[in-house]
């Protein structure tokens, strides 16, 4: 049995699981909430179209514990849509005991704080938390620096890498706002719409 946790990158375009072994499960940072019952993940995205008055997928980007307005009975904020959420892939993702995050390097640190109390909540231990952008390097032969792009559904993080006697270490953190994936769907739909 291999008892190494499973790795869990959270990007809102989805959250990633990796177990032991190279299994994934994936799930998009989408919430569907209505009047008695609230949809995570691909449902969740399925019905953002339809409905999207009823749908949210900021979530993780504005992690935090300000109530959400208008009020929902089973959602206070967006905290308690990311714990459905890790619940959710962690489901999906056959309930590993253990988790490594990797987490994109735009979480400030109350955002941080946030997720570990939510984790605690959850049915699993976190026994890790790494940036993304160095995970993501660290098996990779880069030279002394390096840029890592991560794009997220509302806007993209640049992280200049560097190996400082052979350790890779994260320089800086540039987050472009409303350099998403959501903002290249909206454009390229425009320009679709446009040629016809």
């Amino acid at each position: 049995m291999d008892t190494r946790p499973a790795v869990l990158e959270i990007n809102d375009i989805e959250l990633s699981l990796t177990v032991a072994g190279g299994a994934r499960s994936a799930s998009p940072g989408y919430a569907s909430l209505h009047r008695d019952t609230v949809v995570i993940g691909s449902a969740a995205r399925a019905e953002s179209r339809l409905h999207p008055r009823h749908s949210g997928n900021r979530f993780w980007m504005h992690l935090g514990t300000t109530p959400l307005v208008p009020a929902h009975p089973r959602v206070r904020h967006h905290a308690d849509l990311a714990w459905m959420h890790l619940q959710h892939v962690h489901e999906l993702g056959g309930k590993p005991r253990e988790l490594v995050l990797a987490v994109p390097g735009s979480m400030e640190r109350e955002q941080l704080a946030i997720l570990l109390g939510i984790v605690q909540r959850c049915d699993f231990r976190a026994v890790g938390l790494v940036d993304a952008a160095v995970a993501a390097a660290c098996s990779t032969a880069t030279g002394e620096r390096a840029l890592h792009v991560d794009l997220q559904l509302h806007q993209c993080v640049i992280t200049e890498l560097a190996r400082e006697d052979g350790v890779l270490v994260r320089q800086q953190v540039q987050v472009l706002a409303d350099a998403g994936l959501a903002g290249l769907q909206a454009r390229w739909a425009k320009l679709v719409a446009a040629a016809f």
